[in-house]
């Protein structure tokens, strides 16, 4: 009931048919100098920085563009280096499905997101290599298949997919392949950052670099339990809050690789390669990796481990 509520507290009517159509999904277009307000993208008016990065950011199932999450992750992005373009896609008529049918779907959205990418990439020279997807949840998944069709369309990988808590609901299981989910093989670079493994999120491994934040806890420090009153969703929520302090405070939040929550607890991989949530990550960087936070904001403790 208390997940009900929340759902409707979003502001969403439920999508109960399923009906939707491409024109449902849409694609706002921020800049450095355009930061507030942005601009619907159509095929009429594909301007765009061809020589900087391109990140597009996914939601996730009954969300939509104009969360606060969502806001403060665009502007997390139009602060970095390189002055990137950041394309915020709202699928919200389609996520506001009954679960099951908004996941079937996933790839259909996925597609229509690589179509604009593909058109980007032919039509007005951005490169591949220049290509971020970020998503949440479903989002994540959707990245994943966006980055399946731009490959099949193109033969060229984007550079990096970061999904934040991947859904792992219908998506985990003996039955699931890589080409139904999130694979490794989406992207060059595929981050994936699990903050809600016992619910939620994916648990096993699915990109070339997998960060677990704070694992073992039964929820995310600074939650509520299972008594409170956000405890379903909070630690799912943790991932994009994580990846948004990262992005804000470079080198504060970095996780260790290491080949097993225990050896990590006890010290044994500090000595081993780590990764800022916040920066760059590259091939070389593959692997597990695990990450301790503070309880709240900021939550980055440095490179401590």
């Amino acid at each position: 009931m208390k997940l009900l509520v929340s759902i409707l507290s979003l502001g969403l009517v439920p999508n109960v048919f399923g009906i939707w159509h491409r024109s449902d999904v849409t694609f706002y277009l921020f800049t450095e100098s355009d930061r507030k307000n942005g601009v619907r993208l159509q095929e009429t008016n594909l301007t765009i920085d061809e020589k900087a990065p391109v990140v597009f950011l996914i939601h996730g199932w009954y969300e939509h563009r104009l969360l606060s999450w969502y806001e403060n992750l665009k502007n997390a992005f139009l602060s970095q280096p390189g002055k990137p373009s950041v394309i915020q896609v709202d699928w919200s008529k389609p996520a506001t499905q009954f679960y099951p049918t908004a996941v079937s779907d996933c790839s259909k959205i996925g597609k229509i997101i690589a179509d604009l990418i593909i058109n980007l990439m032919g039509n007005h020279g951005v490169p591949a290599r220049n290509v971020h997807l970020c998503g949440h949840s479903l989002g994540g998944h959707i990245a994943g298949f966006a980055g399946k069709f731009v490959q099949k369309g193109t033969s060229q990988k984007l550079a990096r997919i970061t999904a934040l808590d991947p859904a792992g609901v219908l998506f985990q299981g003996i039955f699931t392949t890589d080409a139904r989910r999130l694979s490794r093989n989406d992207a060059d670079v595929v981050v994936v950052l699990h903050t809600d493994v016992l619910k939620f999120g994916y648990s096993a491994s699915c990109g070339s670099v997998d960060v677990y934040a704070n694992l073992g806890d039964l929820v995310q420090p600074g939650c509520p339990d299972a008594a409170g009153g956000s405890w379903y969703s909070c630690s799912h929520q943790r991932s994009h809050q994580f990846f948004i302090d990262a992005l804000e405070h470079p080198g504060t939040l970095v996780a260790t690789r290491c080949w097993s929550l225990v050896a990590y607890k006890f010290g044994w991989c500090s000595g081993n390669r780590k990764v800022d949530l916040g920066g760059e990550i590259d091939v070389q960087d593959d692997g597990d990796y695990y990450l301790t936070t503070r309880f709240k904001k900021p939550y980055g403790l440095g490179a401590r481990r």
